[in-house]
Formats: structure tokens, sequence, C-alpha cells
């Protein structure tokens, strides 16, 4: 090997030995810097997850309501604010509903009416999946959610819904009208 060679050799053997005192300061700082952005992230993830959970609760209660709202309207008694049956503002056919479309399209009348906007989808599912509440005689009386998740919110329910305060699970979550025996079972009011 030449000299100039072996010169080089150990000029690079001595450079690499004594080093630079700040190599690999911005390496260690761009790590820091990739953890602190990787744990800010996930911390923003949960928040996401969460604030996205509530305003599905928020949704749920709406449509719950809604949904109740227009079956105690079918009946004809959504005037009433003690939930018993009225007969001054009842309709002839005092019938629970027996299906969604009878709360779209009630047609019992001369005046057709529409107790239900639309069909709603259940925030948590995303589908039109409602599972149905019937009395002892197989009366539909309301709904609730088929997700199973824990509910977040504990308090602040309005008065019909305080016993959602003591909820295992969205599916407590019941949004029904007051049962009522006189009314005519579902078979006569198929139509």
């Amino acid at each position: 090997m030449s000299t100039a060679a072996l010169r080089c050799n150990r000029q690079k053997e001595a450079s690499m030995r004594s080093g630079n005192p700040q190599a690999g300061f911005s390496y260690l700082l761009l790590l820091t810097w990739l953890t602190i952005m990787a744990i800010m992230l996930l911390k923003s993830q949960d928040h996401l997850a969460t604030e996205l959970r509530q305003q599905q609760e928020e949704q749920l209660l709406f449509v719950g309501d809604q949904i109740r709202n227009a079956i105690k309207s079918y009946r004809g008694d959504a005037g009433n604010t003690d939930g018993k049956p009225n007969d001054e503002i009842r309709n002839k056919d005092s019938c629970f509903p027996v299906n969604f479309e009878q709360l779209i399209f009630d047609k019992r009348n001369l005046k057709s009416r529409f107790h239900l906007r639309r069909l709603y989808l259940d925030p948590f599912t995303q589908k039109a999946n409602w599972v149905k509440i019937f009395d002892s005689q197989g009366r539909w009386i309301g709904v609730h959610t088929s997700h199973k998740g824990q509910p977040l919110k504990k308090i602040g329910f309005s008065e019909d819904y305080k016993n959602f305060e003591k909820a295992k699970s969205y599916q407590d979550w019941a949004f029904k009208v007051n049962e009522d025996i006189s009314a005519p079972l579902p078979e006569k009011c198929q139509k």
C-alpha cells in the first residue's frame, strides 16, 4: 500500500475515534420529537373516539325519542302529558302501530298523517335494525338499540328517561310508551 493511502486510512480512523461530539444529537432529538408526537396522536385518537360515541349517544336519544313520540302520536294521545290514554283526543282507532310504515304514513283517517318523518337508522349500527319492545299481549310499545356497549352518559336525562341513569348497556335505553291493556290487539290493527 502506498504511503498516501496509509495516511488517508489513519486520518479516517482518527476522525472516527475522536468523533464529532455533536454527531447524533439531531437524531436523538428527532426520535424524542417522534415519540412525543406518537403519544399525542394516541391521546387525540382516544379523545376523538369518545367524542364520536357521545355524538352517537345524543343521536340515539333524539331518534329513540322521535320513534316513541311517533308511537304515542299514532295512538292519538300526543297531547297527553301524564302518559295515560286520553279518550278526548284519541282517534277512533286507538291501536298501537304494527310496523314502521304505519308511523311514516298513517292512512287510517281521511287525512293521512305522518307521525315519523322517515325510518331512522340506529346511530351505533348504521342500520334500521331497531329491536321492537312489545307488551304482554304483543302490542308494539317501543324500541331499543341492538348495540351492547356501555353508555358514557350517566346523568342529565329528561324526566321521561330518568331510568337511563341506571343503564348498564345501550340496550337498557328503552324508548317506549305506557302500556294500555284496553287497546285493541295487534291482529285487529293490521291494515
